[in-house]
């Protein structure tokens, strides 16, 4: 018997399965969990798992509760640019209703985007957790067959049954085997991408500004690297910011036309939700641009504009002339300058503050309004860094 209850968050809503399972196929069994009814709680999402519909299901002294412990921003995130997403107050909200029992975590996001390439497939990593560690009275080939019927990205869906039961059984055996990255590669793989964005020369100037933040790091401490790793990363950033060339670059290099048909079969109808400026009206409500839905047809239109790149910061860039491009390119020259002027002043007493401000250009997140608000706050404390 299974029954699906969809609250309001964002990505399509939080969603509430319940699901029971009995031997006679005839009985007549209520849809809802009702309250300290459950023997299973998966918890995909720890956030909806703390909502108060899932929390009265649980059972101190006989719910199981398996938790995924990457946490997905909720919409208060578009908001609040500097809000923290941590799993420890989420489990601690479930371990003090489950008779103080902690429940059972793994990263079952993180597992699906490193062995899978793909996030969709942490539910099935969560099902197959939780029956490796015997938690559902069925049998593995039932699952598998359940699986197979769907008929939805069968392969798919089995390996990511498969990579729950090992996170469950061998854990170990999914540790990361490879080092993490170095700044030289870090910078190396950026640069590469700028280049793609704009061209060599574009790239150049960003090598460049790195190798003279690392000297003057490193005249004052041989071995750190904080500063260089802010620069690195916040100025990528802001070089690279997503205007209508780079958004349709992405779509029309291969790699979103790759991945739909690895992760759907059949036909498949495409609909973009864009905002262009030049063809969309503001909202009189929220007082930001409406969108609009395009079809499929877009997709020629996406690879004939990503080679206006060419264009960026020309007089013929129609769209470099809008606010939000202004805007963009006046945080990314400004904080390029700031990093060079900071550099020639770099010493002991100032380091620990040029480097957090070094990293706050991390933080500018989003698009429109909500990205222009926190790039204003950024603006101004560079200024009067400076001033």
């Amino acid at each position: 018997n299974l029954y699906d209850m969809t609250g309001l968050s964002q990505k399509g809503g939080a969603v509430f399965s319940h699901v029971r399972l009995s031997k006679g196929p005839g009985r007549t069994v209520p849809a809802r969990i009702g309250s300290h009814e459950a023997h299973l709680m998966l918890a995909c999402d720890a956030v909806a798992a703390t909502h108060k519909d899932a929390i009265q299901t649980i059972d101190a002294d006989r719910t199981v509760v398996i938790v995924n412990r990457d946490v997905t921003a909720t919409a208060d995130f578009q908001s609040r640019g500097d809000m923290q997403l941590g799993i420890e107050p989420l489990l601690a909200t479930l371990t003090s209703v489950s008779g103080e029992r902690p429940p059972e975590a793994l990263s079952a996001g993180q597992l699906a985007t490193r062995f899978l390439g793909d996030a969709i497939a942490t539910n099935m990593i969560m099902l197959g957790f939780a029956w490796q560690r015997g938690r559902l009275p069925l049998s593995r080939a039932s699952l598998e067959r359940a699986i197979a019927l769907n008929g939805v990205a069968v392969p798919f869906n089995l390996r990511a049954f498969a990579l729950g039961r090992l996170a469950a059984a061998s854990p170990e055996a999914l540790l990361p085997s490879v080092p993490s990255i170095d700044l030289d590669t870090f910078i190396t793989r950026r640069a590469d991408d700028l280049a793609a964005y704009q061209n060599a020369a574009y790239a150049a100037n960003y090598v460049e500004l790195l190798r003279e933040v690392r000297q003057s790091e490193a005249r004052l401490d041989p071995g750190a690297e904080r500063l260089a790793w802010a620069v690195a990363r916040s100025a990528f950033k802001l070089m690279a910011y997503k205007d209508e060339y780079e958004v349709a670059r992405l779509y029309a290099d291969g790699r979103f036309q790759a991945e739909l048909t690895r992760q759907f079969e059949g036909d498949v109808r495409l609909q973009f939700h864009l905002a262009p400026p030049l063809l969309t009206r503001t909202d009189a409500r929220t007082g930001r641009p409406r969108k609009i839905t395009l079809g499929a047809w877009m997709l020629p239109v996406f690879r004939l504009l990503a080679h206006g790149k060419h264009l960026r910061q020309t007089p013929l860039d129609v769209f470099g002339w809008t606010a939000e491009r202004r805007l963009e390119r006046a945080l990314r020259d400004t904080y390029l300058a700031w990093v060079r002027s900071a550099c020639s002043q770099l010493n002991a007493g100032n380091y620990q503050t040029l480097a957090e401000l070094a990293e706050a250009p991390l933080q500018v997140r989003g698009f429109g309004p909500v990205k222009a608000e926190a790039a204003h706050r950024l603006l101004q404390r560079i200024h009067s860094t400076t001033a």
